[in-house]
């Protein structure tokens, strides 16, 4: 049961049950703990497109190199601690290729959009990316150099792959964006306050409060 207040501003217990539901859901996939077809209800494998499977591969190697304290990778350089913090970045980079040739001839523009400025994202840090061994080729497509990535300063390492403010972090938060914008939703989906003071959603698109119902 909901507060007096909270059901003012939600219009219905169901619709800040649905918001719940949705915030939840968020945090979840930020974490990877939350696939992309769970967060737009897709109940089966072959429901995703090649885009939708292509950004959690990618969401998720980028959940495996952002982990934070001594689960991180990039903790400290220990006897293997190389060794799998370089396979975790080929597996993001793999996953990252991947993603560019899907979403940049995805038939949604959104998602093309989208794609377009994560690639851009990507070449802004290319400094940043060639201290740890990572390049990146004239078409937009990175490959990495393993001896140099072993071998590169952890600090550089994180800059580029721990924290809200390193180069896999913020490729989360876009990441999070195409998989919306796949769905036809606004990007912000945490809806706005109409002159009643009820709760409403964003009228301009399909909400991902669709799915949920």
């Amino acid at each position: 049961m909901i507060h007096s207040l909270d059901t003012n501003m939600f219009g219905s217990e169901a619709n800040y049950e649905k918001y719940q539901r949705l915030q939840s859901l968020k945090k979840g996939y930020r974490k990877g703990e939350v696939s992309l077809s769970q967060l737009m209800g897709a109940s089966d494998e072959e429901e995703k497109t090649d885009t939708e499977k292509c950004v959690d591969s990618l969401y998720q190697a980028c959940t495996a190199l952002n982990k934070r304290g001594n689960e991180s990778l990039f903790h400290r350089k220990e006897d293997g601690a190389p060794e799998q913090a370089a396979a975790a970045a080929g597996t993001f980079i793999s996953a990252y290729n991947e993603l560019l040739k899907a979403g940049s001839s995805d038939e949604s523009e959104a998602v093309a959009r989208n794609t377009a400025y994560l690639m851009g994202l990507v070449e802004s840090c290319e400094e940043q990316l060639g201290h740890v061994g990572i390049y990146i080729d004239e078409d937009g497509f990175l490959s990495m150099d393993g001896e140099k990535m072993k071998a590169s300063d952890l600090a550089d390492q994180r800059k580029v792959f721990v924290g809200n403010d390193s180069v896999v972090g913020k490729m989360q938060q876009k990441l999070f964006e195409i998989a919306l914008a796949g769905s036809g939703a606004s990007t912000d989906t945490t809806g706005t306050y109409g002159k009643k003071g009820t709760y409403e959603e964003r009228p301009s698109t399909h909400s991902i409060f669709d799915s949920m119902q």
